[in-house]
C-alpha cells in the first residue's frame, strides 16, 4: 500500500474501486488509490472487474488529479445591487441544478469545482461586477469527476 492522503470518506458513494495489484497503471489510478483507502473492516465494495483491464489498458482508469475546490459562498451576493440580485441568483440556481443543490453549494456541503468557480466569475462579469466573487474558503481535493460533469464534490 502506498502512502496517501486520501481518506475513504472522501470517496464518492458508488465510486468503483480497483484492487488489481498486477495492473501497470495502478500507481497513477484514483480507483486503485481509493481501493487502497478502503477500511479494513469493510467487507463489500463496488469494484472494477478484471475485464476492465486488458493488454495493459484499462477502460476504468481514472488519473490521479487534485483540484482546488471552493467551499461555500455565503457572502457572494453581499455587494450586488438589489436590481441584479434575484436574476443572478436564479441563473446560479439553474446552473447548479436547482434550489436544493444551490443551498448545498451555498453552505459548503457541495464543493465548487474550478470550472464552476469560473462560471460564477463569468456570471458576475456579465452583470458588470469584477473582482467581487468571494468564496468562503478553498480546499484541495481529488478530482473524481471529469470537467464538465456537474456532479458535485461533497463535504
Amino acid at each position: 500500500m502506498r502512502t496517501q492522503d486520501l481518506q475513504f470518506n472522501d470517496v464518492p458513494t458508488n465510486w468503483a474501486l480497483c484492487f488489481n495489484n498486477e495492473c501497470k497503471l495502478r500507481s497513477h489510478c484514483l480507483r486503485h488509490m481509493a481501493g487502497d483507502a478502503l477500511p479494513d473492516d469493510e467487507m463489500a465494495a463496488f469494484v472494477v472487474t478484471p475485464r476492465a483491464g486488458i493488454d495493459g489498458e484499462c477502460k476504468m482508469f481514472h488519473k490521479i488529479n487534485k483540484v482546488t475546490v471552493a467551499v461555500g459562498f455565503r457572502g457572494l451576493f453581499n455587494k450586488v445591487r438589489h436590481e441584479d440580485y434575484h436574476e443572478m441568483v436564479a441563473e446560479l440556481m439553474k446552473y447548479l441544478g436547482g434550489k436544493t443543490a444551490y443551498y448545498r453549494y451555498f453552505n459548503g456541503t457541495y464543493r465548487l469545482r474550478p470550472e464552476q468557480q469560473e462560471w460564477i466569475h463569468q456570471l458576475f462579469g456579465r452583470y458588470g461586477y469584477t473582482g467581487l466573487v468571494e468564496f468562503n474558503g478553498f480546499k484541495e481535493e481529488y478530482q473524481f469527476f471529469e470537467s464538465g460533469n456537474h456532479g458535485s464534490f461533497k463535504a
